[in-house]
């Protein structure tokens, strides 16, 4: 890229290789490599901004701004944050919060709720009990009521439906105002707080067997963080805490309910089978919530009323492409079975430290999940009706269904769904996972420029073959880099295999294999690394 005598001003990484700096523009996506500036004390990757003059063939930064990033997630999140724009969008002087109206709600305060969430959350929007009956167990998910205070077509609703999504980098972006967010619909220990409580009634064997309504008060008693439940499972339970039997029940729960999924068809993935953790309890709690307010709703409401979370299962094209992956290792397929019914068998044909990559590689075999007001079913969790209601403070669907549930509740009439309204958060979700997905691969990426992988040969794992070249995720740091074609000689190129001649010898390449590779070139902002393959 040549510019102007004229300075142009940008943002982006300074990055230091091989004793040289090189500037990548954050917005242009060029790598200016002929450069030169007065500052000093640079580390080897640094987010600045700039203004670039070219001058005698080179390009001269003036100018420069460094941002304070005192961690790799602070820089990180810096840089996601200006690549996609991304900012607060409410005002507050135009925020009106409500003040909480307890009249006529059911008191659940003398129930021992408890949270349980990350180290760094702030958003607690669900709450859990249960009593454990001689022959059932009987739920209780609160849920933050969220509707009470975002009324429909307000302004702060309009901007939520506008963000649908809260976005969580270094620091999250909410869906909502902070004041509602992290504060007033936040489900914080030892305050009375309003709730939306699902009171479902289960028996020993995992089964659903009735479940009731509620507009609540609760006042959660501990905020527990998955690190200290997993700490307290570990020790079976053992613990000087005045909570670790409902912890108890809330687990044997969990299981149940996580078996008869499973026994109906569901998919688990990358689940370890030895430690059922406090994130899966709490992942199963939120599926039956999420369930039994679909089947409540469903039988209520009139069709295309609701949002319902969708998830079809996986086409003929998919499934055939599956097998002939199966085939290239020689693996029986029976068609009338799923093909993840295969994954475990098949992961044993494989190295321990490489079955993570190789089962994440699966993903490409299932459909989308998306929300829709027709379709109810959910393929990979095996339920025939299923929608998003735990996470209205993070998730707009969730808000819209609230809403219903307590219109149905109080017999109120409800209006069929503005089809728009599900364009907008379809294609806002697409978006957010985009700006996750950035983030995430970032973040890994200048880890790994952190460990200096210039010259250095690496062990990686062939994730993707195509016409063009190879696609190798480096095993220890969850790194993807290409192989291309004009770096290789191809003999011939077949569905997930592939020949060529390397180093004067022939040899065939299949997916899964794991491969020695240098590092070619690496363009960090670009997620964009190019790989040379070793002996």
């Amino acid at each position: 890229m040549k510019i102007s005598s004229r300075p142009y001003k940008t943002t982006g990484l300074l990055v230091k290789k091989n004793n040289k700096f090189f500037f990548e523009d954050l917005f242009s996506k060029k790598i200016f490599k002929n450069i030169t500036f007065n500052a000093k004390n640079f580390f080897d990757i640094q987010l600045i901004s700039c203004e670039i003059q070219f001058s005698n063939r080179k390009y001269i930064l003036k100018n420069i701004n460094v941002k304070n990033s005192n961690s790799i997630e602070n820089l990180i999140g810096e840089i996601t944050k200006k690549k996609f724009d991304l900012k607060n969008h409410y005002r507050k002087k135009d925020i009106e919060i409500k003040s909480p109206a307890l009249e006529g709600r059911t008191d659940f305060t003398n129930l021992d709720f408890i949270t349980i969430d990350g180290e760094d959350a702030k958003d607690f929007d669900d709450a859990v009990y249960c009593t454990k009956e001689k022959d059932h167990y009987k739920l209780y998910v609160a849920i933050a009521d969220v509707s009470f205070y975002v009324d429909e077509d307000s302004y702060v609703d309009k901007i939520a439906l506008a963000n649908s999504f809260s976005i969580y980098l270094d620091k999250s972006i909410p869906m909502l105002p902070n004041e509602l967010s992290d504060d007033l619909c936040s489900l914080k220990p030892n305050v009375n707080r309003l709730a939306v409580v699902c009171e479902i009634v289960i028996n020993q064997t995992g089964v659903v067997k009735s479940y009731k309504f509620y507009e609540s008060i609760i006042k959660s008693k501990k905020r527990f963080t998955y690190n200290e439940v997993n700490r307290i499972i570990k020790n079976n339970f053992e613990s000087d805490s005045d909570f670790k039997f409902l912890l108890k029940s809330l687990h044997e729960l969990s299981l149940k309910l996580n078996t008869e999924r499973v026994n109906n068809g569901a998919l688990l993935f990358n689940h370890s089978k030895d430690f059922f953790s406090a994130e899966r309890v709490i992942e199963e709690l939120m599926l039956i919530a999420n369930k039994s307010v679909a089947l409540f709703l469903y039988a209520k409401s009139k069709k295309n009323s609701i949002i319902f979370r969708h998830h079809p299962k996986s086409s003929i094209e998919k499934e055939e492409d599956f097998e002939s992956l199966i085939n290239v290792f020689d693996f029986k397929y029976d068609e009338k079975a799923f093909f993840f019914d295969y994954l475990d068998s098949f992961l044993e044909n494989f190295d321990a430290n490489n079955r993570k990559i190789i089962g994440t590689s699966f993903l490409c075999f299932l459909e989308k999940a998306v929300y829709d007001s027709n379709n109810s079913s959910h393929y990979a969790l095996a339920f025939e009706k299923y929608l998003h209601f735990t996470s209205p403070i993070r998730r707009y669907p969730d808000l819209i269904n609230h809403r219903i549930l307590k219109k149905i509740v109080k017999n109120e009439s409800v209006a069929k769904l503005d089809p728009s309204v599900v364009s907008i958060i379809n294609n806002k979700e697409i978006e957010v996972e985009e700006i996750h997905y950035y983030y995430k691969n970032l973040f890994n990426l200048i880890k790994f420029y952190n460990t200096k992988p210039i010259n250095k040969v690496l062990k990686g794992i062939i994730t993707g073959i195509s016409d063009f070249g190879i696609f190798i995720t480096l095993r220890d740091f969850d790194v993807t880099g290409l192989l291309h074609k004009r770096n290789i000689k191809i003999i011939e190129f077949q569905k997930h295999k592939i020949q060529i001649l390397h180093h004067g010898e022939a040899h065939e390449l299949r997916i899964f294999d794991e491969v020695a590779v240098k590092i070619l070139s690496l363009e960090i902002l670009n997620l964009k690394v190019d790989l040379l393959l070793k002996k």
